[in-house]
């Protein structure tokens, strides 16, 4: 359940003097103008090394997809956009090409420094620093709404997301009494994210801003009870400490005067969100591989302090002024094998447990999206589950395989979005002209997802190979039967590859089934941007090629979506590209 990105390690050298070498690359997408410029340069010695790595991207508006289903003509078409005239009033403005998505375009600005110390073979020590900033990026399902056929909003937009991250890898690989090998990684990140929203034809505008302060230690350690390393244990402790900052103003466009009254996203006056996480987990190999087991436990304890501000617009219950605390803690477990036939047979199997506490979005996150707003509900309890997975694979022999797996999951306490009141008991909430229904997360007594993914490869003649997936997924809630929010329709690419030489060529089918709108799973998953038949089936065609013209260049050239279908992903307010070419040039020194 977990993906995993690990950024690239400066590499140390073997030589006397120090080595430099880097690489850059620029790319180029038609749909979106995207203009992406990255250059890094690493400096190695023989204990010490850095890389530096810039990354800049420009994407403009997107442009969708023209071939529309004939039912819906003119879904997904940005016929009219908003903007201001001389004298800073909104005016409304026809779109030239209803098929520009005006409202999409930003940039972003990534930076990477890393300096590794390896005092002698058995430790390496990494300084990790990353910064990452963007311009103002638009939100632009909200900037398309429309509303008794007007444009609902003037501006709404976040403001630039500036990310600081510095984190210290230790690794020591050298044998002790307590472990093999251990791993420790000490970090810190601030995050400043704000939303920023103005009504169409009013003057002010709304403020929301979060800062949030991360500091995180984790320690993983390695045992190994053989001296094969066939049997082994890992533990380890993961510990993160939130802090989130949460304030809200209004703001004259013409004056620039700030005044309260807005109801911040989170609570106002102090939000605090401290996890740990304890682990152990024993994992035995057979000698030739056929068959491994492994099992592990989980301690989770979450701790967390919401307390909002009496001055807030909001009647907010005492207790909420004075403060809310919750703890909550589970023990997790995890038992599974994979057993390897020499006929060519592979079966996994994996029985497990989840626990997972409401975070802060869950509990205290005022959000509007369409006619709703989300108010807090502390009285959130955590959700748990058992999981059940089964795979079965065949290889016919080495050049064909296939692989198909079942998976079942009940939720107890499950988390869905209904029906609420504000602390005074409205059912419906006035804000910037608009009557707004009152919602909140909610626990349900039962809920189920299940599903199969299957797919096989054929390696054809060493040069030319075809695979292909498919992914089913389905959730309900089992007292009421109404369907889970988040549940993708089915989805699956093939593949048809070819690698000859200096060559890389891939020609891919994509498809997404239909998902109709009552098997939506509520607001969550935005009825409102779909089509009156829900979300539509749709399939593209799509080539990507590579080639390398020496040890130091390399270009690649793609075409997506052929046909320049019109389609959007289910539950998203952005139609995909349409017909896409992206050149790319990469070198290195």
């Amino acid at each position: 359940g977990v993906v995993h990105f690990q950024t690239v390690e400066p590499s140390l050298t073997t030589q006397e003097r120090s080595e430099v070498n880097g690489n850059y690359y620029g790319r180029f997408s038609s749909a979106n103008r995207e203009k992406t410029v990255h250059a890094d340069f690493t400096v190695s010695g023989k204990k010490w090394s850095g890389l530096t790595s810039i990354t800049f991207s420009d994407f403009g508006d997107l442009r969708s997809g023209s071939r529309r289903n004939e039912r819906f003509p003119d879904f997904g078409k940005r016929l009219i956009y908003q903007d201001t005239d001389e004298e800073g009033r909104d005016v409304v403005i026809s779109n030239d090409n209803p098929n520009i998505q005006i409202g999409t375009a930003y940039s972003q600005l990534d930076v990477l420094q890393k300096l590794r110390w390896r005092p002698n073979i058995h430790s390496n020590a990494v300084l990790n620093i990353q910064y990452s900033t963007s311009s103002d990026v638009p939100r632009y399902d909200n900037l398309s709404e429309i509303d008794n056929d007007k444009l609902r909003w003037g501006e709404w937009y976040y403001g630039p997301q500036n990310r600081f991250l510095a984190s210290l890898h230790y690794r020591n690989l050298k044998p002790k009494r307590y472990a093999d090998q251990s791993t420790l990684i000490a970090s810190y990140q601030r995050i400043d994210e704000d939303r920023i929203e103005r009504s169409f034809g009013r003057q002010v505008r709304l403020h929301q801003e979060e800062d949030v302060h991360v500091i995180g230690l984790t320690g993983d350690f390695t045992k190994f009870l053989d001296k094969d390393h066939l049997f082994e244990i890992d533990y380890g402790i993961d510990l993160q400490h939130n802090l989130i900052s949460s304030t809200a103003f209004s703001s004259d466009v013409r004056s620039g005067q700030e005044s309260g009254g807005v109801l911040s996203r989170y609570a106002s006056d102090f939000n605090r969100w401290s996890t740990m996480g304890a682990f152990a987990y024993l994992r035995k190999k057979s000698v030739n591989d056929l068959f491994n087991w492994s099992a592990g436990l989980r301690y989770n304890l979450t701790d967390y302090t919401l307390r909002y501000s009496n001055d807030d617009i909001i009647d907010w219950p005492e207790l909420f002024i004075e403060g809310v605390n919750g703890f909550n803690g589970a023990v997790t477990w995890s038992i599974g094998g994979t057993m390897n036939h020499p006929s060519g047979w592979q079966v996994r199997a994996l029985l497990s447990s989840a626990f997972r506490s409401p975070n802060i979005d869950d509990l205290s996150k005022i959000r509007v999206n369409a006619d709703e707003i989300t108010f807090p509900n502390l009285d959130l309890k955590p959700e748990k589950s058992v999981n059940a997975e089964l795979t079965a694979g065949y290889s016919f022999n080495s050049d064909l395989k296939l692989n198909a797996t079942a998976f079942y999951t009940r939720l107890d306490n499950a988390i869905v979005r209904d029906a609420f009141t504000t602390p005074n008991g409205l059912t419906t909430w006035v804000t910037s002209g608009d009557t707004l229904m009152v919602v909140a997360n909610q626990n349900i007594a039962q809920a189920e997802i299940r599903g199969i993914s299957a797919s096989f490869y054929w390696d054809i003649n060493g040069a030319w190979s075809l695979r292909s997936s498919g992914n089913w997924t389905y959730g309900n809630d089992t007292g009421s039967g109404e369907p889970l929010a988040h549940i993708p329709p089915f989805y699956g690419q093939t593949v048809l590859a070819l690698e000859k030489g200096a060559f890389r060529g891939r020609m891919m089918v994509s498809y997404n089934g239909r998902k109709p709108l009552d098997k939506f799973g509520g607001s969550e998953d935005n009825p409102e941007l779909a089509t009156p038949d829900g979300a539509l089936a749709w399939m593209t065609y799509n080539l990507y090629s590579s080639y390398s013209i020496d040890e130091r260049w390399s270009v690649s050239l793609a075409l997506e979506n052929i046909t320049d279908l019109h389609y959007r992903t289910f539950s998203s307010g952005v139609s995909a590209p349409g017909r896409n070419l992206i050149v790319s040039l990469r070198g290195n020194f």
